[in-house]
């Protein structure tokens, strides 16, 4: 059996253009959006008085491009996600 190695979103798209829901598309866009922001810099502090987090610190990055905070904003301009 053949054996591919590469990036886990790359292999995701791959995937889905040819064995998924983008089979029948001509052109697709594959979006892969985990929960956080990955490692420590997701919590690298962007404002002392931010809005508090998980991690105990307040303004993080995470906070503000975190899966949370994106699927906010999407609502805010009436885009609709599901998870």
């Amino acid at each position: 059996m053949r054996v591919a190695v590469d990036n886990n979103a790359r292999l995701a798209a791959l995937a889905e253009a040819t064995l998924g829901v983008g089979r029948p598309m001509r052109d697709m866009v594959y979006v892969r959006w985990s929960v956080g922001v990955g490692g420590e810099m997701g919590h690298v502090s962007l404002d002392a008085e931010g809005p508090p987090c998980h991690c105990g610190s307040r303004g993080c990055l995470e906070g503000r491009i975190g899966c949370g905070r994106l699927l906010a904003e999407c609502a805010i301009r009436g885009v609709e996600l599901r998870a």
